[in-house]
């Protein structure tokens, strides 16, 4: 796959190291990006009682910030 933009190509190469990053790292802490104290929903219930999603919401949770971070980053 080409990528032309370089801003894309480089937010996708953090995003590549973040995960396989967070996925080494599954077996040291599944809990979810929120607080399973306050699961309402059925499915904010489901991923605190289950760990491979909670790993899974955990890593979702750091690609949006990064993006988000990169995205504002490249507003100014």
């Amino acid at each position: 796959m080409l990528i032309k933009n370089e801003w894309t190509r480089k937010t996708l190469e953090k995003i590549l190291r973040l995960s396989l990053l967070s996925t080494l790292s599954v077996a040291l802490a599944s809990a979810p990006s929120f607080d399973c104290k306050k699961a309402k929903t059925v499915v904010e219930k489901e991923i605190c009682n289950n760990p491979h999603l909670a790993s899974l919401d955990k890593i979702l949770h750091s690609i949006y910030g990064i993006a988000l971070k990169e995205r504002f980053n490249n507003e100014k």
